[in-house]
């Protein structure tokens, strides 16, 4: 009797603890932007949250906007298939994390940035920026998307990446 009344209380246990700790965040597997504005350039198209600006520039890339502030933005890099990814990097900047991301409109990868000031310029801050690297390799182009990490939200970064087509 009393095995039975033990393995029951650890029952019960297990499925109180399963409950109460189980409030882990699911994140959709098809994000998406619930109002969103339509942009193409000669290059690409991409969909943005209507309440961004989006700037367009004469070489097809594209910054993004949100209370006159620069939060990201799209720009085309000249990339050697034969070369490694970092060459795609900006200066001044640290390898936080990096994946390979399938079902974008080409082989992509998102790559998490830690950026800092040159020495020179005395300046010791630093902010992170998750970029989308779509890499078209028989055009030896690279669109980076990328984004100011503490200025927009890892879901909206994704369904915006996923909104990307090459023309």
């Amino acid at each position: 009797m009393r095995k039975v009344a033990f393995f029951l209380l650890c029952f019960l246990c297990v499925i109180n603890f399963t409950g109460c700790f189980n409030s882990s965040k699911k994140i959709s597997d098809e994000p998406s932007i619930s109002k969103n504005q339509f942009v193409e350039t000669d290059k690409f198209t991409i969909e943005a949250p209507d309440n961004w600006k989006v700037n367009k520039q004469a070489d097809s890339s594209l910054i993004f906007q949100s209370n006159s502030n620069d939060i990201g933005g799209v720009n085309i890099i000249t990339y050697d298939p034969t070369q490694p990814l970092y060459q795609l990097y900006p200066n001044h900047s640290e390898l936080v994390s990096s994946e390979k991301i399938d079902g974008l409109a080409s082989e992509a990868y998102k790559v998490i940035l830690k950026l800092s000031q040159p020495a020179a310029s005395q300046n010791q801050s630093t902010k992170n920026e998750v970029h989308f690297y779509f890499l078209l390799k028989d055009k030896n182009e690279s669109y980076d998307l990328f984004f100011d990490k503490d200025k927009v939200d890892d879901n909206t970064a994704l369904a915006i990446a996923k909104s990307l087509r090459v023309k």
